[in-house]
Order: C-alpha cells, then sequence, then structure tokens
C-alpha cells in the first residue's frame, strides 16, 4: 500500500508539474511571441508584423489582435503619408521646372530687339531657336528626370544665349565625363546654377 501511494503520489506530482509547464508555455508563449512583433514595431519593421490569434478567446489573443489592427493602421498611415511626401514633391519639382527667370526672358527679348535693329539675323536666329528650345522643354512635363546628356543639350540653348548677349566677356568651358552621360537627374537643375553664376 506504501508502494502504491509513493507512486500515485510521484505520477501526481509528475502530472502537476506537467500541466502548469503546459498553461506555462500557453502563456508565456504568445506573450514572447507578442514583445518580440512590438519590438520589431519599435524597430520600424510594420511590414507583416502580425501576431497570429491561435483562435482562442484569452486575453492574450484579444491583445494580439488588436496590436494586429492597431499595426495595419500605423502602416497604412505610414503609406499614405509617404505617397502624400513623394507627391508634394513632384509638384513642387515641376512647379520649379515649369518657371523661366522672367529677368533672363525679358534681356533675352531685349537683346533680340536690339540685334533686329542693328540687322544682325544670324544671331537673331540662333537666339530664337535656343529660346524655343528652352521653352518646348519647359512646356513638355512628361518627363521631370531625364539623362545628363538632355541636361547638358538644354543648358547649351541657355548658353548659346547668354554668349550671343555678352559676345567675348563670357567664356564658358563644360567639363563633364562621358561615363556620366546616362545617369538620370531632374530636369532643369544645371541652368539656374549657371545662370547664377553668369
Amino acid at each position: 500500500m506504501i508502494k502504491i501511494c509513493i507512486m500515485i503520489y510521484i505520477a501526481a506530482v509528475v502530472l502537476v508539474f506537467y500541466m502548469s509547464y503546459r498553461t506555462t508555455r500557453q502563456m508565456v508563449g504568445p506573450l514572447r511571441r507578442l514583445s518580440d512583433r512590438m519590438k520589431e514595431v519599435e524597430n520600424g519593421v510594420f511590414n507583416g508584423v502580425e501576431v497570429s490569434d491561435n483562435g482562442g478567446k484569452n486575453e492574450i489573443n484579444s491583445l494580439a489582435l488588436d496590436f494586429n489592427v492597431m499595426v495595419r493602421h500605423i502602416d497604412d498611415l505610414i503609406h499614405e503619408n509617404y505617397l502624400k511626401k513623394i507627391l508634394l514633391q513632384e509638384s513642387e519639382l515641376k512647379l520649379l521646372q515649369s518657371q523661366i527667370n522672367p529677368h533672363f526672358l525679358y534681356n533675352t527679348l531685349e537683346s533680340i530687339n536690339w540685334m533686329a535693329k542693328a540687322g544682325r539675323t544670324k544671331e537673331i536666329s540662333v537666339m530664337v531657336r535656343a529660346l524655343s528650345n528652352l521653352f518646348r522643354s519647359t512646356v513638355n512635363n512628361k518627363e521631370s528626370v531625364i539623362t545628363v546628356r538632355e541636361e547638358l543639350e538644354l543648358l547649351g540653348n541657355y548658353i548659346s544665349i547668354q554668349k550671343i548677349r555678352f559676345e567675348e566677356r563670357l567664356e564658358i568651358y563644360i567639363d563633364v565625363d562621358e561615363n556620366f552621360y546616362e545617369y538620370r537627374m531632374p530636369k532643369f537643375v544645371l541652368q539656374p546654377l549657371v545662370e547664377n553664376s553668369i
């Protein structure tokens, strides 16, 4: 009888330890997973950070469901804000690219007027062609990012106008490595730099 009681006691203790281990594991496992996902969100990782609810209806699963809803909502807000910033930057860039300095336009037209009075038709033709190329590029907003080669061509139109205006007082040297010609850049970035330096 004593042996049977001892065996029953040992079996009961083992069973109690096993049940405690299972219960603790069922509670601690989801909490640890939830804590790991929270750390990922803290580090800025929102995409795919969801905790499975295991189909239960306890407090931990309820927390996991609330956490999933919160992460999805934050991720949506971040994407929405990011898209708004991109659209704002694109519209600002297009606005800047669509503007031609009115002083430059006024001075160019004034130069054309004086050359017409002086009968310098060849220079007038070059200036009008370069000015029309600049306007065409300004009005054409299909591409806001172009190659370095195309940007240098646009800059060449501007430079040819300025060289006629300033004659021998202006000397311009363009030194660009040919390896960069196919790189892409925002349109009309170089012209304001050259304009300011002139």
